[in-house]
């Protein structure tokens, strides 16, 4: 059976600021839920505020630089035990756009801020412990 309060009740607290997880490595990442509200107010200021810019180069490369800075703010909210080079790297808002340019680390956060079993109501006992 389906029971829509546990297979679909979110946490908005969860989804805003974040869930952790452990990466095969054992770094950990912080990431808040695709489509909360600071996310979408961003992505929408920054179409509005370089619309011109997106419409003349066609817009991809240049949206995804866009989104790469509102994922750094909105969504990779922190992480722990990530390193480049073998060296340890502290989290910061730009260090999370320099990495989120790298395209499967930006796609592991992403299907991370995607799916819903992260951010559920019962996820959020799991998270202490995590």
């Amino acid at each position: 059976m389906t029971d829509i309060f546990f297979d679909f009740t979110t946490d908005p607290v969860l989804e805003n600021n974040g869930t952790w997880k452990t990466l095969a490595g054992g770094g950990r990442i912080l990431v808040a839920r695709f489509g909360n509200k600071g996310f979408v107010k961003a992505c929408d200021t920054l179409r509005e505020q370089n619309a011109e810019a997106l419409a003349k180069t066609g817009g991809d490369d240049l949206w995804e630089t866009l989104r790469c800075g509102a994922m750094a703010q909105f969504i990779l909210l922190g992480w722990d035990g990530i390193t480049y080079k073998n060296d340890p790297v502290p989290y910061s808002v730009d260090k999370a756009k320099e990495f989120l340019a790298v395209k499967d680390f930006r796609i592991v956060v992403e299907a991370v801020a995607i799916d819903i079993d992260n951010y559920k109501v019962q996820a959020e006992a799991t998270q202490t412990g995590n």
